[in-house]
């Protein structure tokens, strides 16, 4: 009696070790073949929570930019440059005041700063042109024919990125139907409109 059972219990353990061998050969079968569908359900989710990351590190990216623009043209010297500049004419080839050129290369200076950062897509240009756009075209129309000279002065590159900060500006404003003078709005107010309207940021260039 007693064999008979133990011959019972190991003709069923061999019977469900041989069943558990099938199901595991065939649950290999199943990975082998679906594979490229399990890779999937792992790559999917990967590509999504990176491009999420990217995005808010592109996020984190523009916001601190415009913050460095935003502190920049707060400042306190920036801002009483601009004022000593805003009913100057500096069109004229005469000499100026020490404390004349500092303002002008100070303000010219931090503008020159945003259009690179706005150059490079490092701030969208809806956010930075909104708030600058009106001070970044009239400095630049207060100072372009300084910035002329300078040019002439075998100083090719001289603010160039001022120059499209307010070549951008006023094609926003134009856009948008935002108020511009007729000086202001004329395409003879910039000095180089060749090299302007083939500017594209890295990152375009790249994209080709």
């Amino acid at each position: 009696m007693v064999e008979e059972i133990v011959r019972t219990c190991a003709t069923f353990g061999w019977n469900l070790g041989i069943q558990i061998l099938g199901w595991l050969t065939d649950f290999w079968g199943f990975l082998r073949s679906n594979a490229s569908v399990l890779q999937l359900f792992v790559v999917v989710p990967t590509v999504v929570y990176g491009a999420a990351q990217i995005r808010q590190a592109r996020k984190a990216t523009q916001i601190q930019a415009l913050n460095q623009v935003h502190d920049l043209l707060a400042q306190r010297d920036v801002e009483k440059a601009r004022t000593a500049l805003r009913d100057g004419n500096y069109e004229d080839a005469i000499p100026y005041s020490e404390g004349t050129k500092d303002a002008i290369e100070l303000v010219s200076r931090s503008y020159d700063r945003a259009g690179f950062l706005l150059w490079l897509k490092l701030i969208p240009e809806r956010d930075l042109l909104a708030n600058y756009s009106a001070s970044a075209l009239f400095q630049w129309s207060k100072l372009c024919k300084y910035i002329e000279r300078q040019r002439g002065e075998e100083k090719y590159e001289a603010r160039r990125y001022f120059e499209y900060l307010a070549w951008r500006s006023q094609r926003y404003r134009r856009r948008l139907g935002l108020p511009m003078s007729d000086e202001l709005s004329k395409e003879s107010l910039f000095l180089d409109l060749t090299w302007l309207q083939r500017q594209r940021s890295p990152w375009e260039k790249i994209r080709g």
